[in-house]
């Protein structure tokens, strides 16, 4: 069951996301705690930035994934973890 607690926000465009993490992968991910899965191109995500990584307790992302400034970093007391994935 996963963890009501802990958000994992996951910063990849769609497509990049799909070849990445097939369905059996975002199950699992699931199971870990709230996959936060936002859409859109690069510019989009980073947009929700502001937004999203504050409320994040880890963070994976990848090819196309938005910039993560320190500014926004400061701002995001929660993110322990972060992973590169690639495939």
């Amino acid at each position: 069951m996963p963890s009501p607690d802990r958000r994992i926000l996951l910063l990849m465009p769609p497509r990049r996301r799909d070849q990445v993490f097939p369905p059996h992968v975002m199950a699992r991910l699931g199971e870990l705690g709230e996959a936060i899965v936002p859409d859109g191109d690069t510019a989009a995500l980073a947009a929700a930035l502001p937004d999203l990584l504050p409320t994040a307790d880890a963070c994976v992302t990848g090819w196309g994934a938005p910039l993560l400034r320190d500014d926004l970093l400061d701002r995001a007391p929660r993110l322990r973890p972060m992973a590169l994935s690639s495939g």
